[in-house]
Formats: C-alpha cells, structure tokens, sequence
C-alpha cells in the first residue's frame, strides 16, 4: 500500500487544504485498513460538505504512535458507502454518527441505530423514516426464553447524573447485553463554533465537557495557534497549562475513586476524596479564581501568570493535600473488602479494548499503550503518567489503579514544577491575531484524564472556522462500558459505570 497518499501533520501542525488527498472509495478503505494493521489507531472518522458543492467527503484521521503523526485521507461518498466496521469495530459508532448527522448510510453496519435521541427539529435528516427516535425502537434484538427480559434505565437518574438510556437484556440477574442511548443533552456546540469569534469559541469550547475545561481549553488553542501561523509559548505559560492540566486530573481521579469507594460501601475514602477534591479544586481557583480552570489558557499561552506569594501558597496546600489523598486511597486499596468486590468485575480484555478502540485511562487499564502525552505530545509540553509495575487485565481494579497511579503521579509533577523555582509570572501570553489562515486545516490532540481529545478545523477561503469536530475519549469508550457489562450482574452496572466514568455531554455535541 503505498502510504503516501497520507497527509500527515505534526500535533498542532495545519496544511493547505487542497493537500488532503481525495481518493478512489477502494483505495481510501485499504489505505485506512492497512494503517490500522500497521499500528495506527483511529481518532475520527466523519462526513463533511465539500466546498463549494452538495456533495460529503468521508475523512479519516489516524494518530501513528510510531511517528508520533497524524495521518489524514478522504473520499468522495453519495448517500451510501461500505462500512468499514464490517472490517473493525472501531468505526461503529463513527459510522452510525454519520449516519444520523448526514442521512449516508454505510452499507453492511452490523447494528445500524441512532447514536443520540434527538427529536427531528432539522438538526439531523430524517435517515431513520421517523420524526422522534424512541431509544429501544427497533435497536436490540430480541432474546428469546422465559427467563429473557429488559431493564431500562434512565434518562432520568437519581442526584445530579448527566442523562442516558441504559437498556439492559437479561437472563434473570445476569447482563447478555447492554444497549446506550446519548443525545438527551445535545447543543449544537460544533455548528455554533462556525464562523464564530474566538473569544465567543473558546468559552463554548471550555463548557464542552464541563469536568475537562483545562484539557479542552489547551487543545482548541493548541489548534488555533496553528491556524494563525507559529506561535512560541514561553516556558511560564507552557508551565501553567501543565499545572492547570495536571490539577483537573487529580481532581477528577480523586473524585471517581471517591464514588467507587461509595458504591463499595467504603465511606471512609469516599469522605475523604469528596473533601480532598474540593482542595484540589480550589488549588486552580487561586490560579484564575475559577475552580474549572476556565479563562486561564487561550490561544498563545495564558490569561494570566502566578507569582511568587501565589506558587508558595498553592505549593503549602498541595504538600498538605497530597499526604492526605495518599492516605485516603491507601485505605481503600488496602482494604481487603474492596479489592474483593472489585477484582475482575467488568473486565475488558486487550483484544477487546484494541478491537473496540478503547483509549485514555480504560485503554490502559487493558494493557493498550495508549497515551496522547507520549504518543503525540503537544508543542509545549506535558506531564507523563506514571504506571509502571501496575498488574492490569481490564477490570474494574485495573481501572482504579490507573486514576491511581495518574493522580499520585500528576501531584508530583506539579510539586516539581512549583518548586523549580521558574518564573511563573513572566511573559505568560503572546497575543495571537483573530486573523485564521485561509483554506487550511488543523488536527490538536491533548490527553484530557479520560484520555486523548481530539479537534479538527478547516478554513473557509474568508479564513472563518468552516468545519469543526471535536471528539470525547468518551466517544471511543462507551462502547467499553457495554463489553464489560457482559456476563456480570445487573447490580454490577453502577460500580462498572463509575470505574469508566465517561461523560455523556461530551458526545451530545
């Protein structure tokens, strides 16, 4: 195969348009096949208008750990194409995006369903022959004998849970299979970036995925950036998107194991987590004044930068609370009760996760080495995991011990940061024009703590944002909640569910 025929950009790297190769449909599906086999992994595969015309443009981007690039490739689609889950499961919830996004059918999908309930309001066509996609119309296939029966959940749960349609098939307790349906929540996130100003679309972009705002906030301007032509962000700024980057990890770790720890019934740890959380939290409010860590970084660096009083008390309260956190977590993992309620519980073996396309922390935790931070660093830096001598097989303890290892790991390095004595303060943003590059498209990826996102951009030849999608690790890893739910009892879903801890806004863009 001759892989040429690949664009290929550096992570925040953008090329002319017009140097996207547009192949024959054959060629495009052996070239990404093949790629595939040869170790890329999929980030995105979609459907969008070519210019100037009526007609869709299939687009695949793959990340090449061994080059550490991404590769680009399109195709010319009409209202159907061959599925290319029929040869990797990977694409499958891709394929049924297209789908309901576009109306193109990809012939030959094994299980061809709407990937969000949402009322046709004009947002999608009307590809399914209906005005309102029941969830569970026409999407799981019946199980037959006495002791068959379904179990719906949601959308509506109890406390402050996103909403989602779980739809379990049963032989009594036992889960044959289980069947998710997103959408409740959709905003149109991705057709309100078009054309819009960046101040406007980086506040959109940052509320994408609520609990990722830093992660998010980085990546689209890592994007930007490169749309705008080189922009070199000073040590401070690229020092404080790692410090703000690492603290919403920790905080989200903490805060997953705190619920895994309340759905084991061990409350020691999870009132601890739910206290040390908040600390973490208010550690990136005296960054910004924002527990989110929304406003700090735009596009050529940061809003603003810390000085030396500000470092020192963030460093005093993290040397405090990090103590504390090892403390909590040594408690739940040394607690024979927990480890005997998690321990192969929702296991999602490697050739399943490398099958399904699992990324992030669940992709490790199933032996996939797969890491954005590693596999496609971002121009200034980022902080490394640190999961050496863990014994993972894909279950729920497997997944612990990541958020684990990660958030332990990610204390030290800010630690390390803060007490390198760098200046924190000194030329934290390089004002960055509004002006985009016209007829150009960009690929960022940073590793958010679910795992890698992923934004693309194209250019219109007005240098407006023509062409947005930005793609969740949740989006790839849903799909790892419905394997591990395989075989195991219905009570079992609240712990697995927490153990993947996905966010179901991230998909209903």
């Amino acid at each position: 195969m001759n892989t040429n025929i690949f664009l290929t950009l550096d992570n925040g790297s953008s090329a002319e348009y017009s140097s996207l190769a547009c192949v024959e449909s054959g060629t495009f599906r052996s070239a990404v096949l093949s790629a595939l086999d040869g170790g890329c992994r999929l980030l995105d595969l979609f459907a969008e208008k070519e210019q100037d015309s009526s007609n869709h443009r299939l687009v695949c981007i793959l990340g090449d750990p061994r080059t550490r690039k991404f590769k680009l490739i399109s195709t010319s689609v009409g209202s159907s194409y061959h599925a290319l889950s029929c040869d990797r499961e990977c694409f499958r919830w891709f394929e049924r995006d297209i789908a309901e996004r576009t109306g193109i059918v990809p012939e030959g999908h094994m299980n061809l369903k709407p990937l969000r309930f949402v009322k046709n309001s004009g947002v999608y066509p009307d590809v399914w022959g209906r005005d309102e996609i029941v969830p569970g119309d026409a999407a799981c296939k019946e199980l037959g004998g006495a002791a068959a029966h379904e179990v719906a959940v949601g959308p509506v749960h109890a406390g402050v849970i996103e909403p989602g349609h779980f739809r379990f098939q049963c032989f009594g307790e036992e889960v044959h299979r289980l069947e998710i349906f997103l959408g409740y929540q959709y905003r149109g996130l991705e057709k309100l970036l078009l054309n819009s100003d960046l101040s406007c679309a980086l506040k959109l972009i940052e509320v994408s995925s609520g609990d990722s705002s830093c992660a998010y906030a980085w990546c689209f301007s890592q994007l930007i950036e490169s749309l705008t032509g080189k922009v070199d962000i000073s040590p401070a700024a690229s020092a404080l998107r790692i410090i703000a980057s690492a603290l919403e990890r920790i905080a989200n770790n903490t805060g997953t194991l705190g619920a895994l720890a309340g759905d084991v019934a061990f409350l020691p740890t999870s009132s601890f987590c739910g206290r040390i959380r908040g600390d973490y939290l208010n550690c990136t409010a005296e960054l910004i004044g924002n527990r989110f860590g929304r406003g700090l970084i735009v596009p050529g660096g940061t809003s603003c930068g810390a000085d030396k009083n500000r470092c020192r008390r963030i460093l005093s309260k993290l040397r405090t609370v990090d103590r504390e956190l090892e403390h909590a977590l040594g408690l739940m993992f040394d607690a024979p009760s927990v480890l005997d309620r998690l321990e192969n519980l929702g296991t999602v073996s490697r050739e399943e996760a490398q099958r399904a396309g699992l990324t992030g922390a669940a992709g490790r935790a199933s032996g996939l080495e797969c890491d954005a931070r590693h596999d496609f660093p971002p121009a200034c830096g980022s902080i490394q995991p640190c999961l050496a001598g863990l014994e993972l097989n894909g279950s729920v303890l497997s997944r612990a011990q990541v958020y684990r290892a990660e958030a332990l790991a990610a204390a030290m390095e800010i630690r390390e940061i803060l007490e390198s004595g760098i200046d924190l303060n000194e030329n934290c943003c390089v004002p960055v024009s509004g002006e985009l590059q016209k007829e150009r498209i960009a690929v960022s990826v940073i590793e958010g703590w679910r795992g890698e996102i992923m934004q693309y951009a194209r250019t219109s030849g007005e240098g407006k944002i023509a062409s947005f999608r930005c793609i969740d690790p949740s989006l790839h890893n849903w799909r790892g909640l419905e394997i591990a739910m395989r075989g195991t009892q219905i009570s079992d879903f609240p712990i697995c569910n927490k153990s993947f801890n996905l966010s179901y806004c991230g998909v209903d863009l």
